[in-house]
């Protein structure tokens, strides 16, 4: 199983020349975003697990899209991802600062601001659960 985290781990290189460690990208998250493990489990999510087009040529961790066009948003790097999820956990908690009073109260805001599919938080929540994700988090 090591190899194959290793090998999703390796992807983005081959693609695209930049390496990616995902225990320095999770040490990212902690130290910038608010309820890193929930971010952690979006970023799986959001990429299934490292391994999907938007994340190896996009460097886009969390599925963001352009809001003029649909496409998924282009960054330059993954640190440039993990700051556009800082950003927006920053507006969001200047706008509603109950959200932010605990992991369910994000749980919350996520369902109805950041992604509308139903039921966002239950996904995430069984991500959060699933060996394969505790395995990852804790390399």
């Amino acid at each position: 199983m090591k190899y194959v985290l290793l090998a999703i781990c390796l992807l983005p290189t081959l693609l695209t020349g930049q390496t990616f460690d995902t225990a320095e990208f999770f040490k990212e998250i902690d130290r910038y975003c608010y309820y890193p493990t929930i971010v952690k489990a979006q970023a799986c999510l959001e990429t299934h697990y490292f391994t999907s087009k938007q994340f190896k040529i996009n460097n886009n961790c969390f599925g963001y899209r352009n809001f003029k066009t649909g496409k998924y948003q282009k960054y330059d790097n993954i640190h440039e991802s993990v700051q556009s999820i800082k950003q927006w956990q920053k507006r969001r908690k200047n706008e509603c600062k109950n959200d932010f009073k605990d992991s369910e109260s994000y749980f919350a805001l996520l369902d109805k601001r950041y992604c509308f599919e139903v039921p966002y938080s239950q996904r995430l929540k069984a991500v959060m659960k699933s060996k394969k994700f505790k395995r990852l988090i804790n390399k």
